[in-house]
């Protein structure tokens, strides 16, 4: 077909003839590939390359984040250090239904100590034989039976402090964790009554400190 020209006003516009490709007419302003004999053409092929392109780049991401954790050092406990612990009586400490958060808050903090590749330096303590043997003057003023909160960390065993409100605080010094973490017994699975909580969700279940306890 022979190009054509066309008058609009003053202005002449002039259309390409279109191309042939395979004996069939090309419209040179199209953004389509041509067709091409043996092979069939389909609109939803970009769109296939980049679902497939997606997929691939997450596999590899998966892969290799589980490589890294795979590759990482497990995180080594705390084993002697200078501990600070916060004392009262267990009833307070796992039964209080103002200290809701305190399970969840030292989820967090061992999720992130995780994630850090950190030694774990907290532990919760039912009935820390060292109270008693130590600290004969603080033992007077805690309610039995008792638990501590412990920690090497002392800025955080300060904010805990002020956010526990009413509890003793105690700086142990120097010792191994086997140590700051004696227990002389267990302490009584304590269970919330229904009309003392007052929280949408439901409490953590009995016991729930013991995933923070000391394991030798």
């Amino acid at each position: 077909m022979m190009a054509t020209s066309s008058c609009v006003g003053a202005t002449h516009v002039a259309f390409a003839a279109p191309m042939r490709i395979s004996g069939h007419a090309q419209n040179p302003y199209s953004t389509r590939a041509p067709a091409v004999k043996g092979f069939a053409r389909s609109s939803t092929y970009p769109r296939r390359c980049i679902a497939l392109q997606a997929v691939a780049a997450q596999k590899s991401k998966s892969t290799d984040v589980q490589q890294r954790a795979a590759d990482a050092p497990t995180p080594e406990k705390i084993v002697e250090g200078d501990w600070y612990a916060l004392v009262a009586s267990a009833e307070f400490f796992f039964r209080g239904a103002q200290n809701e958060a305190l399970p969840e808050q030292l989820r967090e903090l061992k999720r992130y100590y995780d994630e850090k590749g950190r030694g774990q330096d907290f532990y919760i303590v039912s009935q820390p034989h060292w109270l008693d043997a130590k600290f004969p003057n603080e033992a007077k003023k805690v309610r039995r039976p008792a638990a501590a909160l412990i920690s090497t960390d002392k800025a955080w065993i300060t904010f805990m402090k002020l956010r526990l409100d009413r509890v003793l605080q105690i700086h142990l010094g120097q010792m191994h964790a086997d140590e700051a973490c004696a227990s002389d017994g267990p302490v009584p699975e304590f269970k919330i009554k229904d009309s003392e909580w007052t929280a949408p969700y439901t409490p953590y279940a009995p016991g729930w400190w013991h995933a923070f306890e000391h394991k030798a």
